[in-house]
């Protein structure tokens, strides 16, 4: 939403609630950077170059906006379920150039990818994996991996799957973050107890190095 018409660009509600936020004495993230499921509509008009370059303003524009306020970034966000911008462009190692371009623009925020299905369900742990080992090789600053966490309305986590995913993606060597943690159940004794497992599954894996909550 920062530049819904082209070359219109506006943070400032955005920058408000950071330094809201920071007054108070709290930690900031980035969410997100690059979303390939999801675009603006004059963004699907630009192919070959000169989406490569509205890109890259972007993330020039915008770390320089957020320079020194935010401790991470999810530099790419549910990679794995579109590739819009690779397709366009041609080019499967663009989510790559969006790491280096934000480290370039500014070095100090951790960036990771962030993705869904990795833990509360298993259908893309081994592809989450994948996509982790080949951008630690890559060399393209990655700091870790973001892990959605959304249990589907009825959803009781389960311990023992939970901890099995973890493990394999802890087989990449970076930390992991939940960054979008809900269980949902109208019941609010129940809700509590949900949180309590899946906070406890959580936190007691070696890998996992915070947890933040959606929508809580």
């Amino acid at each position: 939403q920062i530049e819904r018409h082209r070359g219109q660009q506006n943070i400032d509600r955005a920058l408000q609630t950071v330094h809201g936020l920071r007054d108070h004495g709290l930690k900031v993230r980035g969410h997100n950077m690059v979303w390939p499921t999801t675009h603006q509509d004059w963004v699907g008009q630009l192919s070959g170059q000169p989406l490569r370059d509205a890109v890259h303003h972007h993330i020039q524009w915008t770390m320089n906006q957020t320079r020194g306020l935010l401790e991470h970034w999810d530099a790419i966000n549910e990679n794995l379920h579109g590739q819009w911008y690779k397709n366009r462009l041609m080019d499967r190692d663009f989510d790559l150039q969006v790491f280096r371009w934000m480290h370039e623009a500014d070095p100090y925020p951790k960036l990771f990818p962030n993705d869904y299905s990795v833990v509360a369900s298993g259908a893309a742990t081994n592809a989450f994996k994948a996509e982790g080992l080949r951008l630690k090789n890559a060399n393209v600053s990655m700091y870790g991996m973001g892990i959605q966490c959304h249990f589907g309305l009825n959803v009781k986590p389960d311990p023992i799957l939970i901890k099995q995913r973890l493990d394999t993606l802890a087989e990449v060597g970076v930390p992991l973050w939940t960054t979008e943690l809900d269980v949902k159940n109208l019941d609010e004794d129940v809700r509590a107890d949900w949180y309590e497992m899946a906070l406890t599954a959580l936190y007691g894996h070696p890998a996992v190095e915070g947890i933040l909550f959606w929508g809580f």
